[in-house]
């Protein structure tokens, strides 16, 4: 009977003794995340030990400073909201006691306080460094165990061995019988490699049958570069290593490669632990080294500060310096101590003896590391040029001699198309009438030929130095390449003519190629005359234009200096119109003119349709035989009469513009 009552008993001990943890535990995490936050935003300053200020002697910074109180008393009574001080005062329920001096505080702050008193008010002890902290096992230094006794001395061959020895004795239990010979080189160099071993190897070892073939085997596994892309890839882990920042911009680390394979180099060439904990954090300031090959290796080591996630597009430069910091810190801290710095940013440990001044004392210092070029919106890292000073110096004065040319071409071009523009306004009237011409053409309607003539798959050019990717069947620029990029494709045909371009699902997302046949510019950079929008019946063709072909072998040059268009296939087939459109370079072609300033002219043409207010509406409206009364432009007033043709009204624009530009 008494044992039976006795269960429930017990069950309700530990009940009531899990309800009052977890209450403990509530209570902590409500002060830590709300209520400390809170009193070190609007109190600390005057009112804490660390902020020097006891004003009116009263300190808000610990529980046995509230508890003591000021002058008026304790300011907190645990458990009843009602009685405190401190909720009267931020309330501003008794004007005497209104505080902060500075407005009452939010909302949510003093519904924190409310809560946190009525809970009893739990303060998280805190300890003082020293003591205890001192020994927490982070911070104690590895010794040497003395090697257990064991009763079976033959078995133990090592000093590991001992100690596994010894936990099986103590249990009352005995080892497995040895592995064979063939479970052993294959366990070993899966653990040493990650790596199955070849025949070769397996056979090698059950051939020898010498005392030291195992020892043999474990030696050339040591040896063999794969042992450190096998055990480096864990410090990697804690190193957070990775070939981007992670984070908004997520840009990429293109030298990230250089740490990993220093990480790999140091676990083969078993370089000294301490050196290895040197280099990572301040490879850059340890004493000049005898070769610069060891230098650079010093430098690239570095890379373990460099790495990490970083908010590159953060807007705030201050808080950007400070989140890398902690970032830094946070991992250093996790992989040299064992230890979690982060949550001692805002405030004590609650865990880890940790105080917040000893987090900012060590923040100080990564603070003043260069980690970043910049903290600009999007900000870019520091990094090495991994040569020589005097050719690093070399390298800045070539640099500067390029900028200094730079500026001459840049002056040169300016004048050039000072020049140029100045020209075009004294060829106004064939600008105008080229422009017009383009217009025209637009209106003729052209209808892809659905594939018919010589069809060319886009992954099949015959020359260019783009990718064909051949899944997709379509090209591609290759990643990170520069342009100009192109692809030409050799077309024949029977006849001399007028021959029709089509592609086959062209994507003007990857952008518009200027076209070239037999090395002559046909097209520039313009949008191809039909789309599918426009055409849903053409099949996923498109209309680039119609170009003159000779008899014979024809080359199509597709080319755009950054982006290239991405299509599936493009045929080529004989126009069959009485008149074919001309492309706005074929246009500037016959006037003599130059393609891109007449592309402006024609889109400023369109876009002045049926706007009197444009200098250009004459033209317009001689199309229409409108007259032009009520022209409100003030261009209006040198045209007095109706031009007697085109080429006529042409001149007097040239007239007009040739005027402008002089008094301009």
């Amino acid at each position: 009977m008494r044992a039976s009552s006795l269960r429930p008993f017990l069950f309700t001990i530990a009940l009531s003794l899990g309800a009052s943890a977890q209450a403990a535990d509530d209570g902590a995490d409500l002060f830590e995340k709300r209520v400390r936050p809170a009193l070190a935003r609007n109190c600390f300053a005057c009112h804490s030990a660390s902020g020097g200020v006891a004003m009116g002697e009263l300190q808000l910074d610990s529980a046995e400073a509230m508890a003591k109180g000021g002058k008026r008393g304790p300011a907190v009574v645990p458990g009843k909201p009602a009685e405190s001080l401190l909720l009267r005062a931020v309330l501003h329920s008794d004007p005497a006691l209104a505080m902060p001096p500075s407005g009452k505080l939010a909302d949510a702050d003093i519904a924190a306080l409310t809560e946190w008193v009525a809970a009893g008010a739990v303060w998280p002890a805190e300890k003082a460094a020293g003591g205890e902290s001192k020994t927490f096992w982070a911070f104690v230094p590895p010794v040497e165990p003395k090697l257990p006794q064991v009763q079976d001395k033959e078995w133990a061959q090592s000093p590991i061995d001992h100690f596994v020895l010894s936990a099986l004795e103590a249990k009352g239990l005995h080892p497995a019988a040895p592995a064979d010979k063939r479970t052993l080189i294959r366990r070993a160099t899966f653990d040493l490699t990650g790596l199955p071993p070849t025949p070769e190897e397996i056979y090698a070892f059950l051939s020898d049958d010498s005392p030291e073939a195992f020892a043999k085997v474990v030696d050339r596994l040591l040896a063999s570069p794969r042992y450190g892309e096998r055990w480096g890839r864990h410090w990697l882990d804690v190193a957070r290593y990775a070939d981007s920042n992670g984070l908004d911009e997520n840009l990429v680390y293109k030298n990230a490669f250089r740490y990993r394979d220093y990480v790999i180099a140091a676990f083969n060439k078993d370089k000294p632990y301490d050196l290895f904990v040197q280099e990572q954090l301040a490879g850059d300031l340890l004493p000049k080294a005898e070769d610069i090959e060891t230098t650079f290796e010093r430098w690239t080591a570095t890379g373990f500060l460099s790495l990490g996630a970083k908010m590159l597009a953060e807007d705030d430069p201050v808080k950007m310096q400070m989140d890398i910091v902690d970032e830094q810190l946070d991992t250093t801290a996790r992989t040299f101590m064992g230890l979690t710095m982060g949550c001692a940013r805002c405030h004590d440990h609650k865990f880890d003896p940790i105080p917040q001044a000893d987090y900012y004392a060590m923040a100080g210092i990564f603070k003043s590391s260069k980690t970043m070029e910049n903290f600009n919106v999007v900000a870019r890292w520091h990094e090495y040029v991994l040569a020589p000073k005097e050719d690093r110096d070399r390298l800045a004065e070539h640099e500067a001699k390029i900028e200094a040319k730079s500026k001459e071409i840049s002056a040169v071009s300016n004048a050039e198309n000072r020049r140029l523009v100045v020209a075009a306004w004294e060829r106004t009237g064939d600008y105008l009438l080229a422009a017009d011409d383009a217009l025209r053409y637009r209106a003729i309607e052209l209808k892809p030929k659905m594939g018919d003539g010589i069809v060319r798959d886009a992954v099949t050019f015959d020359r260019g130095n783009v990718e064909a990717v051949i899944e997709k069947g379509k090209t591609n620029v290759p990643k990170d390449a520069k342009g100009p990029f192109f692809a030409e494709y050799d077309v024949t045909v029977d006849a001399a003519g007028e021959y029709q371009l089509d592609f086959l699902d062209l994507e003007m997302g990857g952008g518009t190629a200027d076209i070239s046949v037999n090395g002559v510019l046909e097209s520039y950079g313009e949008p191809p005359v039909t789309n599918r929008a426009a055409s849903p019946d053409a099949g996923g063709w498109t209309v680039a234009g119609v170009y003159p072909l000779v008899a014979g072998r024809n080359t199509i040059r597709l080319e755009h200096k950054s982006r290239y268009p991405y299509f599936e296939a493009l045929a080529v087939a004989k126009s069959e119109l009485s008149e074919n459109p001309k492309s706005v370079a074929q246009i500037a072609r016959q006037y003599d003119v130059i393609p891109g300033f007449l592309e402006q002219w024609v889109e400023r043409l369109e876009r002045s349709q049926g706007a009197p207010a444009s200098v250009l509406f004459a033209w317009h409206a001689f199309h229409d035989g409108q007259p032009l009364d009520g022209w409100s432009s003030p261009a209006a007033k040198a045209f007095g009469e109706q031009a007697a043709d085109r080429p006529a009204l042409a001149q007097r624009y040239q007239a007009l513009f040739s005027e402008a530009a002089r008094q301009w």
